[in-house]
């Protein structure tokens, strides 16, 4: 949730680091920072300077967590540039805090875009329009060309290699299954039914409805790129369909009881419409279900076993 702690203490901090990066000492707020967003991974403010352009408009400071490396910055702004410089709705990202570092944290800033999220897309008309918005949003996304991505993160001092996705890498989720035996089993299926790579397009990995910005009935941005990599577009499926069969519930009964009919029919919906444009390779896709879903039930796990120590006795 936004804290108005967090606000007050990244206030001079990010004041003395955009002094630093654009050279200009007596640089100020129009608006000081005030969060909007907070989660695992960042916090998100608005602000406004007083600033020459490109800075003398709404912006947006995407904060990240103390213990991210300024790659992560930097491959973000990576796949912002690629995405934006090919005609898809994006942030354009302004400055890259990897150098000026904000309270010890690397950051973005960014143009703030107008719009609203899918959290305020519940009404009937909007709602409707909603599979084919994400749809052709995704469309788009996979049909760019994935070798731009390639060079803007080698621009950025990146290895190519770290923005493309790697089956064969041992992630943090397959090292810390070993403590569990039934991930561990898990772990070991994913390796034996290793598919294809399929065919490399920019995705995603969270393209979900919640990321998207909707204004005047038109997608207005793509947002939070932080698990883009250059991957089969059926990475993509896969986490649009883990995220919106199992995502947040709500807490009213009758929206609880419609709930799993909206759930399938936008399934149905959006895949009907990307079909009609691009093949999935179906297989695929369930494998990147199975490797996401263990991704998650490892996370759980280690979160009930950190809990549990805390308290020694399980969550409920």
């Amino acid at each position: 949730m936004p804290s108005e702690g967090n606000t007050l203490e990244i206030r001079e901090p990010l004041l003395g680091c955009l002094r630093q990066a654009l050279d200009d000492p007596g640089l100020d707020y129009t608006s000081a920072p005030h969060q909007i967003l907070g989660g695992n991974e960042n916090d998100i403010f608005s602000f406004r300077l007083k600033a020459a352009a490109p800075f003398d408009q709404p912006l947006i400071l995407r904060l990240f967590r103390a213990d991210a490396t300024p790659d992560r910055a930097r491959k973000e702004a990576a796949v912002h540039r690629a995405v934006t410089t090919q005609g898809l709705a994006a942030p354009r990202v302004l400055l890259v805090g990897d150098e000026y570092s904000c309270d010890g944290r690397s950051f973005l800033i960014m143009e703030y875009v107008a719009g609203r999220s899918a959290l305020g897309l519940l009404h009937p008309s909007l709602f409707l329009r909603l599979p084919s918005l994400h749809a052709e949003t995704m469309i788009a996304l996979h049909r760019l060309d994935a070798g731009v991505f390639l060079n803007s993160a080698e621009a950025a001092g990146l290895d190519r290699r770290s923005v493309m996705l790697n089956l064969d890498r041992e992630t943090a989720e397959r090292k810390a299954a070993r403590d569990f035996p039934s991930l561990e089993r898990l772990a070991r299926w994913l390796e034996q039914n290793r598919p294809g790579d399929g065919m490399p397009v920019i995705a995603h990995g969270d393209l979900h409805p919640f990321n998207l910005m909707v204004e005047d009935g038109q997608v207005s941005a793509v947002l939070d790129w932080g698990r883009a990599a250059v991957a089969p577009p059926e990475y993509d499926i896969a986490a649009n369909r883990i995220i919106v069969r199992y995502g947040p519930d709500v807490g009213s009964a009758l929206l609880r009881t419609v709930l799993p009919l909206m759930r399938r029919w936008f399934l149905g919906r959006f895949e009907a419409i990307y079909r009609a444009e691009l093949p999935i390779d179906e297989p695929l896709v369930r494998y990147f279900e199975v490797r996401q879903a263990f991704d998650v039930l490892t996370n759980v796990a280690l979160l009930r076993r950190a809990r549990a120590s805390d308290s020694d006795v399980l969550p409920e």
